[in-house]
């Protein structure tokens, strides 16, 4: 598939897997009720039925209004340092918000948490929920690589690397 689309595998150890299922893990019911079984010693329903539907929508959309209005503030954020011509600042801000709205995405959709700030890496992730999500990001030319990768090394290289910079136009581009 990875000449259609980019491919990422989710491997866990079985025991990691069948403890999140008996704890009621979001991530877990999903997968255990809409993945394909691959490979298994029957095909038995690995996971009980769950009735806790009503109450994984409301901390949903709890969880969901409270990320995107970090995503918003970041985005504000992002505005204000570039009219202050702070574009490094406006960077790491831009990528904040992106982070978190992948995060979002990836958590709302599935209940999976990540503990990584590599926007390549939640695109990979979130694009099992939706393939088109990659289009956000174009990485089909050197320029747009370029602002990609601006945009990714924003997260550590606005706060520590001396030879990070990003022009006013690039930072256009990528908000």
């Amino acid at each position: 598939c990875h000449h259609f689309i980019p491919v990422t595998a989710i491997v866990l150890y079985t025991h990691q897997f069948n403890n999140w299922l008996e704890e009621g893990h979001q991530f877990a019911k999903i997968v255990s009720n809409s993945a394909v079984l691959l490979h298994g010693i029957d095909e038995k329903k690995l996971v009980p039925e769950f009735d806790e539907e009503e109450r994984r929508k409301a901390e949903n959309e709890l969880l969901l209004n409270n990320r995107l209005n970090k995503v918003n503030e970041f985005l504000a954020g992002a505005d204000l340092y570039r009219i202050r011509n702070q574009n490094t600042i406006a960077a790491f801000m831009l990528h904040q918000a992106t982070e978190h709205a992948l995060h979002t995405i990836l958590k709302v959709t599935t209940g999976l948490h990540l503990t990584t700030h590599n926007i390549d890496k939640l695109i990979r992730y979130c694009s099992m929920i939706s393939y088109r999500l990659s289009e956000i990001f174009p990485r089909n030319n050197e320029k747009n690589e370029k602002l990609f990768q601006l945009l990714q090394k924003a997260y550590i290289s606005s706060q520590y690397a001396k030879a990070y910079s990003i022009d006013t136009q690039e930072l256009s581009i990528i908000t």
